[in-house]
């Protein structure tokens, strides 16, 4: 007992340390994507080698690849977390929402795009890599541009299903409301000193283009 008392009486830096706190895998996750963010905008695709990703996070190689897998893997998870900064699944709330109020947040980009120029960056990396890399332009296609389209399809389906629209190609649709709702991709790559720091432009673009798209599906008849 009274060593069990003396043990309590400790200070706290007198008593025995455990292990330290492990950050989680979804934690740890996205740190080693914030680093690749900043390794590719400083280096390029070329150089962002996983020996480099792991210097700049501060993780061994093999943390790297027990978390994220290949270099490849790495790649697509950049290009899926650009993808969800773009355009999201909606959350139950949001479902609940008129069609559209539900087209503005599934289109709202969130304003951490426009504190970078990377995503234009790595577009244009891309297109330059794109010949002498398959595997990375496939990447692309699936995450950047079938992935979101399905996610818009996948709300017009729902609108369609519940009569709020009448729509014969809710694909085409989908197709038709993302060209609208962002600016074209070349303007950015071919003037790169007139990207915007601001979403200013393209919120308002939104809006209108979400009106615009509405106006051209005919509504169902009220039963």
């Amino acid at each position: 007992m009274a060593d069990a008392q003396a043990d309590r009486g400790k200070s706290p830096s007198k008593r025995r340390r455990g292990r330290p706190v492990q950050m989680a895998t979804a934690d740890r996750r996205e740190a080693i994507l914030d680093a690749a963010e900043r390794l590719l905008a400083r280096e390029g695709i070329a150089g962002a080698t996983m020996t480099g990703l792991a210097r700049e996070c501060g993780m061994s190689t093999r943390t790297l690849y027990e978390v994220i897998g290949s270099r490849e893997d790495l790649l697509t998870a950049y290009m899926r977390r650009l993808r969800d900064a773009f355009i999201h699944p909606l959350s139950d709330r949001e479902r609940a929402m008129p069609l559209p109020e539900r087209l503005r947040c599934l289109l709202w980009p969130e304003d951490r795009v426009y504190a970078s120029d990377l995503p234009v960056t790595f577009l244009r990396m891309v297109i330059a890599e794109a010949p002498n890399r398959p595997a990375l332009a496939a990447a692309f296609q699936k995450e950047l541009i079938r992935a979101p389209l399905e996610v818009v399809q996948a709300e017009l389906d729902h609108a369609v299903a519940c009569g709020e629209i009448l729509l014969a190609d809710t694909r085409l649709g989908a197709q038709i409301l993302i060209d609208m709702a962002f600016s074209n991709a070349l303007h950015a790559l071919t003037a790169p000193e007139e990207i915007r720091d601001a979403p200013s432009e393209d919120r308002p673009r939104l809006t209108f283009a979400i009106k615009l798209f509405l106006s051209g599906c005919a509504c169902k008849p009220a039963r």
